[in-house]
């Protein structure tokens, strides 16, 4: 099957285009000026896409003045979510760039992303958002981590106490899903939008499902960060007693280990557990790559349980190329893949634990072959009505539009 190549969203205020000295400019005071705070890749991850995406989406528009007001506090993953003399240094050019973008005219909206259950990055937002709010006669609150509600009270008094009030002073907010609503909520922000995430159609027209040939294998697809969040070791126990049942079965990873997973670690697991061979870690997969991964899979995966999950962008992505999906039944995955949708949700044990949960919902959907083209037919269609790009660009420009006249 042939596969469309996606590349990395592009705008013209990325900060691979966008020299030091052009971040300020004269702006068209007929439209409303929006500034989309925060990284675009590199790294890759949700969050980066996410925010170039928006950018992409709000300049194509048509509707505002859009620039880009840049974030480069993680320029690899081993700096995710540190605290870091490198990143108060980072701060301070923050704050250098708002002020000369303030300087190019006056801002109308800042689309602000909101740092998360974190510690490092919700003291990233205490410095921050006070000048954001100086600078802007309005500033949102963009959640696309979530947790925030369970640390809250976890942070320290005066960080807990500074963060809620600087984010009720912000006063808007958008999010993901309504089961993100309870974040800001927590937060005590009054005004709050569900702005659903969306993604490009890659699925050729003209392109049709895979069909597995007998005695082909069958392949389970994960996709994203490989780390405990994720719930990898969990995946690896589970597939193992998969294995065992349907030995033809293989599991591919494309994702980046992190948070003490290695590849080394990973294979080590899966030799202990006796599925070796059955093991594909493919990487960091982009673009044409990735696409293709989906196109080969006969089943995905989500296997996650992180605290900050809101938005699972691959479980769209999986909807997106018609596949029958098995996700943990966590955070907003329901609500996100919609009722009777093409596959089965896995439980937790009382302990909370996904394992055993993970391994039945896979060997319940493995055992219904014959109802893969359905569900995938059904994900798909769900995909269509929901997640479309220009749905979000739609939505997106109408919430903006509102919020400035």
């Amino acid at each position: 099957m042939s596969v469309s190549s996606p590349a990395i969203p592009q705008t013209r205020a990325v900060e691979h285009s966008l020299p030091e000295s052009a971040i300020a400019k004269k702006v068209d005071t007929q439209k409303p000026r929006i500034l989309v705070a925060g990284q675009v890749p590199p790294p890759i991850c949700g969050q980066n896409l996410n925010i170039a995406r928006v950018l992409n989406l709000l300049d194509k528009s048509g509707s505002f003045e859009v620039e880009h007001w840049s974030f480069r506090f993680t320029p690899q993953w081993d700096k995710m979510r540190r605290i870091g003399f490198g990143k108060a240094i980072e701060l301070l050019r923050v704050l250098g760039r708002l002020m000369r973008l303030r300087l190019g005219g006056k801002i109308d909206t800042i689309l602000y992303p909101v740092g998360g259950p974190h510690l490092a990055p919700s003291l990233r937002d205490i410095a921050i958002l006070p000048f954001a709010l100086l600078c802007s006669k309005k500033v949102v609150l963009h959640f696309r981590s979530a947790g925030l509600e369970h640390a809250l009270p976890k942070f320290p008094l005066a960080v807990s106490f500074l963060l809620k009030k600087i984010y009720r002073l912000c006063g808007h907010a958008l999010v993901l899903s309504e089961y993100g609503k309870r974040d800001p909520e927590a937060a005590g922000i009054r005004s709050i939008h569900v702005l659903p995430n969306g993604t490009e159609d890659r699925f050729e027209s003209g392109s049709s499902f895979k069909t597995r040939q007998a005695g082909d294998p069958i392949t389970i697809l994960n996709a994203g960060l490989l780390c405990p969040d994720k719930g990898t070791p969990q995946l690896l126990g589970a597939f193992a007693a998969i294995y065992t049942r349907f030995p033809n079965t293989r599991l591919k990873l494309a994702g980046a280990p992190m948070a003490g997973l290695t590849e080394e670690s990973i294979r080590h697991e899966a030799g202990r557990l006796g599925f070796a061979d059955s093991l594909e870690l493919t990487g960091v997969l982009e673009g044409s790559e990735l696409m293709q991964a989906y196109a080969e899979a006969d089943l995905f995966v989500f296997s996650t349980v992180a605290p900050f999950e809101s938005f699972g962008m691959v479980l769209i992505e999986a909807m997106m190329w018609g596949l029958p999906i098995v996700a943990t039944d966590w955070r907003a995955n329901a609500e996100v893949l919609g009722e009777n949708f093409g596959g089965e949700l896995a439980q937790p044990d009382e302990a909370g634990d996904f394992t055993a949960g993970l391994e039945t919902a896979l060997a319940d959907l493995i055992e219904r072959e014959e109802s893969w083209s359905a569900l995938g037919m059904k994900n798909r269609k769900e995909f269509l009505a929901r997640f479309r790009i220009d749905r979000l660009e739609q939505n997106l420009v109408d919430y903006l539009t509102n919020l400035n006249s």
